[in-house]
């Protein structure tokens, strides 16, 4: 749990997939990734790329936007579940979106998605973020239907002391 003297954690180690066919997004995702001290940072425009480069190196964390072309975040999530192997469907998927209506939050998170972020997104909330995907693992469930993070332990509220890190600040990044 992060209060507000806790040390901000060492994200340096992560290895970090961003895919956005929006080139103003894949740079600003960039600089807020590496502001948060992120080293290694794939930025993809043709989310058909993703396939080929998490075949050659698997990442922690991947963040896609909802609205893309050929195909959009959801088709990307639900394909990255479906895929074959050990790592791949396991990795923590955060969709990031300006749709933040019920419909579309509910088939991101039915598609399998940890996190839904809303734009514009902060650097603040996104450190949240990857903060309790780290604090709070999850399970996956497999149904008929359904192969991804238990939506039960997704359901888990940010607590207040999750953005109160004084060492990650908006303010920061601006």
């Amino acid at each position: 749990m992060l209060d507000s003297a806790a040390e901000p954690y060492d994200l340096s180690g992560l290895n970090v997939v961003v895919v956005d066919d929006n080139v103003f997004m894949l740079k600003l995702m960039n600089a807020m990734l590496t502001a948060l001290g992120v080293r290694r940072v794939r930025c993809m425009r043709d989310p058909t790329e993703v396939f080929a480069q998490l075949d050659k190196q698997p990442a922690h964390l991947l963040i896609t936007d909802i609205l893309m072309r050929p195909i959009d975040g959801i088709e990307l999530t639900r394909a990255i579940r479906a895929w074959g192997g050990r790592e791949v469907p396991y990795t923590p998927i955060f969709v990031l979106s300006g749709l933040t209506d019920r419909q579309n939050v509910l088939r991101a998170l039915d598609a399998g998605a940890h996190e839904i972020l809303a734009k514009p997104i902060s650097v603040r909330s996104l450190y949240a973020r990857i903060h309790r995907t780290i604090e709070v693992p999850v399970d996956f469930v497999r149904s008929d239907k359904y192969f991804g993070p238990d939506r039960r332990t997704l359901a888990r509220p940010l607590r207040t002391t999750e953005l109160a890190s004084p060492d990650i600040a908006d303010t920061a990044f601006i």
